[in-house]
């Protein structure tokens, strides 16, 4: 579980003493909201044709609120997760 921070609404109304949020906590009029952080196995070429966790992958991302796509942008690493010199990023949006 990770914490989504954000400016409380009881610091701009200044009632931070009766501050008692249903989820998340309260500290200091910064507002701590928990996100469960799921990692999700990633695409991989070939996928369009079967390769890959196919229905796995799809039932992985039905229980996700917020979709994060994450792409490594060193060109350290290939599409295949392979490390690598020079690879351009951009093949993988």
């Amino acid at each position: 579980i990770a914490h989504y921070t954000v400016e409380c609404p009881c610091s701009k109304y200044n009632v931070m003493e009766k501050c008692r949020p249903r989820y998340g906590k309260c500290v200091n009029g910064t507002r701590y909201l928990p996100i469960k952080v799921l990692d999700v196995a990633g695409l991989i070429p070939g996928a369009s044709e079967g390769l890959g966790l196919g229905n796995k992958f799809l039932d992985d991302l039905r229980t996700a609120t917020v979709l994060l796509h994450v792409i490594d942008v060193s060109g350290n690493t290939n599409e295949k997760g392979e490390s690598t010199k020079g690879y351009d990023p951009t093949r993988d949006v």
